[in-house]
């Protein structure tokens, strides 16, 4: 997985989970794993997974974490 946070060493994959346990805006995933909380160049990438989480949710139901309980 690429890296999605170089200031944190968070890959995608570690947001997406965070996504995937409530995160539903970027100001959460910050909040929640610290993505985006230094120098914000990685906001775009959080932006953009989340959007396709969120679709992806959209199109098939609750996916990941949450939904495993």
């Amino acid at each position: 997985m690429a890296i999605a946070c170089s200031c944190h060493g968070l890959r995608d994959g570690e947001v997406v989970e965070a996504i995937r346990d409530g995160a539903g805006s970027v100001e959460d995933v910050i909040e929640s794993c610290h993505a985006g909380s230094s120098c914000g160049g990685c906001v775009p990438t959080i932006a953009r997974l989340l959007a396709a989480e969120q679709a992806l949710e959209h199109a098939l139901g609750p996916v990941g974490s949450a939904s495993a309980a």
